[in-house]
């Protein structure tokens, strides 16, 4: 067998000492972003994002909610008739509209094994209802379907909590800690490219905090800290290879600088795991054996793309349609809009005769076979308008919501059973995503 020529490290990146493992982290990070533009993913997630929110292909103008004129003399009009952001929504409620029900149950049937049931019970209640965790969970639902994939983030925070007692050995005040959640984009979570499924034994997130409270919880990094590369800076450098113009930011704010969370399994060779955060590649916060017993990154995605890392979303075959549906709309607007005024037409040898009789009654006198006549100019063909209803069925198709789930059933549905059985067939249809959600949970 022919060996490679590229040399190999004699140590796994992940077993290296902190100040060579941060550089190689950020090396990751870039070889992850590299591949996702490489293949055109990234265009495709941020087209999907930007026709969610009816921004215009470079994120910045709002679409839906105004006509824009267009053509040379601006004498067409574009529309955005936003049903792609319309089916989603459906799909979301469809799926997460019933409130999240998780009971504890005791393995044993012992007393104390009861009690800490119950225990279990007002604590789980606790965190869905009191702590948001349910806003977290709806926000990474959402971000799947529109995006292909979402992400939720646990996170033990020593600093969170009530107040315990102050340190006996300094000044800082001790916390009882507690649970923090955090929804995460796409975009913001980094794994081995060449992984598939979920065999990645890594994953890395990024958030964006603010530096001053960094400081206060690492103060020995406060120098390297006030130094570091604020969102702007951070981002502007990754559009290089990363063109995402969704995430423009002000130069002007300086306080929010990158928080990467590298989490590693425990394998073979990183036998403990590993926990580490760090702002760059100069700046460690922490670095730690994996405290957790799985990574704490939960995915949800209506499906994953075959024998890669990433997810796939329904709606990113609606893409098209939308755009179809738009190029349509546009069409007929502009038609109506210029042509909208009537025009009167006569030949050009006759010269009519007016004489107004009273207030808006009118006597026009005319040659023979020169009467004149109303020009219909704003007739637009049938089949632009049929085309658009065969569109929209198309899109509802591919989402798998029926005219039902919309509240427009077909005129052929006529009885209750027919209308349970297209909306069942809906619900069946979109069980890939349903089961994601349910393990999300």
């Amino acid at each position: 067998m022919k060996k490679t020529d590229a040399p190999i490290d004699e140590t796994y990146f992940a077993a290296l000492e902190s100040e060579e493992l941060l550089p190689k982290l950020l090396e990751r990070k870039l070889m992850d972003i590299q591949e996702r533009e490489y293949t055109g993913y990234s265009e495709l997630v941020f087209k999907a994002y930007n026709a969610y929110y009816g921004l215009d292909e470079m994120g910045i103008r709002h679409l839906s909610s105004d006509l824009l004129a267009a053509g040379e003399q601006g004498e067409l009009v574009k529309a955005k008739l936003n049903i792609f952001r319309n089916l989603i929504q459906h799909v979301l409620v469809m799926t997460t509209s019933d409130r999240p029900a998780l009971e504890a149950k005791a393995v044993n049937s012992d007393p104390d094994s009861q009690e800490q049931a119950i225990l279990a019970a007002g604590i789980i209640e606790y965190y869905l209802r009191l702590l948001d965790a349910e806003k977290y969970l709806y926000n990474a639902a959402e971000t799947a379907l529109v995006c292909g994939q979402g992400y939720i983030e646990i996170e033990w925070d020593p600093q969170e909590g009530d107040i315990i007692t102050p340190d006996p050995d300094s000044d800082d005040i001790v916390y009882d800690g507690d649970i923090k959640f955090y929804s995460l984009m796409p975009w913001d979570v980094f794994q081995d490219p060449e992984a598939v499924g979920d065999s990645s034994s890594w994953i890395m997130t990024r958030r964006w905090v603010n530096r001053y409270d960094l400081i206060a919880k690492s103060p020995s990094n406060k120098k390297k800290l006030l130094s570091a590369q604020c969102k702007h800076e951070v981002l502007q450098t990754e559009r290089s290879v990363y063109h995402n113009s969704t995430r423009s930011t002000d130069p002007r704010s300086r306080d929010l600088v990158p928080l990467y969370s590298f989490y590693h399994k425990r394998t073979a060779s990183v036998p403990q795991g590993r926990l580490v955060q760090f702002v760059d590649e100069e700046t460690a916060i922490s670095d730690t054996p994996l405290p957790y017993k799985n990574i704490p990154v939960y995915k949800i995605s209506p499906s994953d793309k075959l024998d890669t890392v990433r997810g796939y979303a329904n709606g990113f075959d609606v893409l098209s349609i939308q755009k179809a549906r738009d190029g349509l709309a546009s069409i007929a607007l502009s038609n109506q809009n210029s042509q909208g005024v009537q025009k009167i037409w006569m030949p050009d040898t006759a010269t009519p005769k007016y004489e107004q009789l009273a207030k808006g009654l009118a006597l026009i006198q005319s040659p023979p076979n020169a009467k004149p006549e109303v020009l219909q100019l704003t007739s637009t063909p049938a089949e632009v308008f049929k085309f658009m209803d065969t569109l929209g069925s198309e899109a509802e198709t591919q989402m798998g919501v029926s005219s039902v789930t919309r509240g427009q059933p077909d005129a052929s549905l006529r009885t209750g059973s027919a209308l349970a059985l297209v909306q069942s067939m809906s619900i069946q249809f979109n069980s890939a995503f349903q089961r994601s959600w349910v393990k999300l949970l």
